[in-house]
C-alpha cells in the first residue's frame, strides 16, 4: 500500500514523474528508472549525476510503500544502495517516516536487516577521534566495523545533496549484545544512530514487504486467510452452541419457575436485651415439599449490623434419611470515620444445593453468635433456582478457544 504522494515533479533526465513522500523541505531527489540525482530546489530541476543504478537482483521495498513494523505505521520515503569503498560490500538503506514524523532507518545488509533511529547519549561524543572507541568499550561496546561509505543510487527525496557526502562519509559501528550504534561523520558533522538487528521473524515479515517477494507475500496471506476462516467458523460453532444454551437457560426458567417452600421467621426470645458473650441456639422448622430433582437455595435475612451470625444446616430428606448439609456466614460492620460513612459484609447469605431430590424436608438449624443487637433472623427455601454464575461459566468455557485461537493464531501473525 503507498500513500498520495506529491505530484507534478519530473526527472531532467528521462521526463518519468517522481513520486515525493518526503517533508516538503526534502529538495534533493533520485529517479528510479534512470538513476539521476537532481536538484529541485530552484525553478528548474538541476541534474547532479547521471551514473546511479540499483542493484537489481535484490528484492526491494518501493518508495511510498506503507507498512507495519513494532507497532508503527510507516512510511518508506527514500531508498538507498551504499557500498564500503574499495570493498565489495554492498546494501540498501530505507528511510521511513512514522505519523508523528519520526525518523528510522532499516538497512538491508549481508549480515540480516539494521532497524535503527537516531539517538543521543551524553556517553556519546560530537566529534570524530580515537579516544571514542576506548570510552564506549568501558561502557561495553565493541568496534564491530570500520569504513569509508560511498552512495551507489538514490531513490526518492532527501534533505541534502548526498553526492558531496559521497567517499567523505566515514562510519563506525559498535555492538554490544543485541545493541548496535553507528556513528556517521560528514566533513565535521557527528550523527548517531542506535538500533538492533531484526530477528528471524522480524526479517520474514520485513521482507514479505519487498518487491520480487510475491510468491512469499501470496503464500502468507493463502495462510493467514486460512486461520482466520478457521477462526470465523469456530466463532460460528461457539455462537450456535452458546445460543442453544441460552434457550435452555430461559426454557429452564420458564417452564420450572422459582418456587419458595419455606418462608419462615425466627424469633429471639430476648430481642431487647445485649448478650455480654456469645450465644447459640438449636431450630427445626417444619415440614415442607420439594419437586426435584431441583435447585435449591436457602436464604437467612437478618437485621443487625456491628456484629456477626454463623448457621450450620441440615437440610434432611423424612423419606430417605438424605442430608444436605450446609453453613453460611452472616456478618455486616458499619460506622463513621474522617467524615465518611462505610459499611462492609452481608447480612443476608445465600446457600445453594444442587440435585435436591423429590420428598418431605425439613431443616435442621443451629446458629452462633455474640448476640449483640439481634433480633431474630428468616430463613427461605426456594427451589427450581437458576443458578446465573453456571451459565456464566459455561458461556466463558464456549468462547474461551475461539478467543485464545483468535489471539495465538491471527492476532500474533
Amino acid at each position: 500500500m503507498a500513500l498520495p504522494a506529491t505530484t507534478g515533479l519530473v526527472c531532467p533526465n528521462c521526463q518519468t514523474p517522481l513520486r515525493k513522500f518526503a517533508p516538503k523541505s526534502f529538495q534533493f531527489g533520485g529517479c528510479s528508472n534512470c538513476g539521476t540525482f537532481s536538484d529541485f530546489s530552484g525553478d528548474l530541476p538541476k541534474i547532479i549525476n547521471r551514473n546511479y543504478s540499483f542493484n537489481t537482483n535484490w528484492p526491494t521495498m518501493a518508495v511510498g510503500r506503507t507498512f507495519f513494523f513494532d507497532g508503527k505505521h510507516l512510511t518508506v520515503y527514500a531508498r538507498l544502495q551504499k557500498k564500503m569503498l574499495g570493498q565489495a560490500v554492498e546494501w540498501i538503506e530505507y528511510l521511513v517516516t512514522d505519523k508523528q514524523n519520526r525518523f528510522y532507518i532499516f538497512a538491508q545488509t549481508a549480515n540480516g536487516i539494521l532497524f535503527s533511529w537516531p539517538c543521543e547519549h551524553e556517553m556519546l561524543f560530537t566529534e570524530f577521534n580515537v579516544h571514542q572507541d576506548q570510552r564506549l568499550h568501558e561502557k561495553g561496546f565493541e568496534l564491530a566495523a570500520n569504513y569509508v561509505m560511498l552512495y551507489q543510487a538514490i531513490d526518492g527525496f532527501v534533505e541534502q545533496d548526498l553526492t558531496k557526502l559521497s567517499s567523505h562519509a566515514h562510519c563506525k559501528e559498535y555492538e554490544s549484545g543485541d545493541q548496535v550504534l553507528l556513528c556517521e561523520e560528514y566533513q565535521g558533522e557527528i550523527l548517531w544512530f542506535e538500533g538492533y538487528y531484526l530477528d528471524e521473524d522480524q526479517e520474514d515479515i520485513f521482507e514479505g514487504y519487498c518487491e520480487g517477494s510475491a510468491e512469499r507475500i501470496v503464500k502468507r496471506e493463502e495462510e493467514y486467510q486460512a486461520i482466520q476462516d478457521k477462526h470465523v467458523d469456530l466463532m460460528k460453532t461457539a455462537f450456535f452452541f452458546g445460543l442453544l444454551l441460552m434457550i435452555f437457560w430461559f426454557w429452564q426458567i420458564k417452564s420450572h419457575p422459582t418456587v419458595v417452600v419455606l418462608d419462615r421467621y425466627f424469633a429471639n426470645e430476648s430481642a431487647d436485651s445485649i448478650y455480654p458473650s456469645n450465644k447459640s441456639s438449636n431450630l427445626r422448622t417444619e415440614d415442607f415439599v420439594i419437586q426435584g430433582p431441583t435447585g435449591v437455595s436457602i436464604q437467612f435475612f437478618n437485621r443487625f449490623t456491628n456484629t456477626w451470625k454463623e448457621f450450620d444446616g441440615t437440610l434432611v430428606n423424612k423419606t430417605t434419611g438424605t442430608t444436605y448439609p450446609f453453613s453460611a456466614l452472616a456478618e455486616h460492620y458499619s460506622g463513621y470515620q474522617d467524615g465518611e460513612s462505610w459499611n462492609e459484609g452481608e447480612n443476608e447469605p445465600t446457600v445453594k444445593l444442587n440435585g435436591v431430590e423429590s420428598g418431605t424436608y425439613h431443616l435442621n438449624i443451629q446458629w452462633f453468635s455474640e448476640g449483640l443487637d439481634f433480633k431474630g433472623f428468616t430463613v427461605q427455601i426456594r427451589q427450581n433456582e437458576a443458578w446465573t454464575s453456571n451459565l456464566y461459566l459455561v458461556l466463558i468455557a464456549i468462547f474461551a478457544y475461539p478467543i485464545f485461537y483468535y489471539y495465538f493464531n491471527i492476532h500474533e501473525k
